[in-house]
């Protein structure tokens, strides 16, 4: 005769739910310490988001010239490595694998006037292995401000 329990007898083999919610809780704590400490700036997307974070500074400062009637200026540091606001806008720090340049006609800044206008100019922005070159201009008699991921710079 059977013992009565031997016939309730239940292979368990896999992961029970509390197992594996503490598999992925360790997972998620070990992406989280992880994940700050990688530096996506040697990547392909660092060249666009410099040149949209100058594009910012540069339509927030034409902005602030037709807003408050005065002229504003946007000054590019080349020895700093980095574009100023003068409205207070602030700053575009450019990273060290990344060169910037501008065109001989915004060397003094590019100046947005309270008319809707500006002096022009063009900020170059490269890899330090020329693998990569993208350019903010801005108009000078519409002050618009694009970005030209196909430019060219003449050295």
């Amino acid at each position: 005769m059977k013992p009565a329990d031997a016939s309730h007898r239940v292979n368990h083999a896999g992961f029970t739910l509390i197992e594996m919610t503490l598999v992925l809780a360790i997972i998620s704590l070990i992406a989280a310490l992880v994940l700050p400490r990688v530096s996506f700036s040697g990547s392909a997307t660092s060249l666009r988001v410099k040149g949209f974070e100058i594009a910012a500074i540069l339509r927030a400062d034409r902005d602030e010239a037709v807003r408050s009637g005065r002229p504003v200026t946007s000054v590019v540091d080349l020895a700093g490595g980095r574009v100023l606001s003068s409205a207070e806008n602030g700053v575009v720090a450019i990273p060290t694998n990344l060169f910037l340049r501008i065109s001989g006609a915004g060397l003094d800044g590019i100046r947005f006037l309270p008319d809707g206008r500006a002096s022009g100019g063009e900020i170059f922005l490269m890899r330090t292995d020329r693998s990569g070159i993208l350019s903010v201009r801005v108009d000078p008699q519409t002050a618009a401000i694009v970005i030209d991921r196909g430019a060219r710079l003449d050295d």
